[in-house]
């Protein structure tokens, strides 16, 4: 629906992101997936996500077929910290700038 209302919603129809927390960053996760999303939405026009931004930690399947995914579940003590103060949004602009602290600005 974001692809067919991208001109409204003031999308991208390419280089966009999926993200999502708990049952929709399993559903970010399964669409993001090239054959995932061809299989679900029968419009081979509808380019593949540029990324999965997901907080999940029980998510194990993978593939040649997934774009670049980000999980900011696995850092579980740095992710509560920022997800306490105002949501999944501030969690991961905080936990970007916590390994950007550590590992120096990165582009992403």
């Amino acid at each position: 629906m974001i692809q067919i209302g991208r001109y409204k919603l003031g999308v991208a129809k390419t280089n966009y992101s999926l993200w999502g927390g708990s049952a929709g960053a399993r559903m970010a996760a399964t669409l993001g997936n090239k054959n995932n999303l061809l299989y679900l939405t029968d419009d081979p026009d509808i380019p593949q996500a540029a990324a999965v931004v997901m907080q999940y930690t029980g998510y194990s399947t993978a593939s040649p077929q997934d774009p670049p995914t980000y999980n900011g579940g696995f850092v579980e003590g740095v992710y509560r910290q920022y997800i306490d103060k105002g949501g999944f949004w501030r969690a991961v602009v905080g936990v970007i700038g916590y390994f950007a602290a550590i590992f120096g600005n990165r582009q992403f």
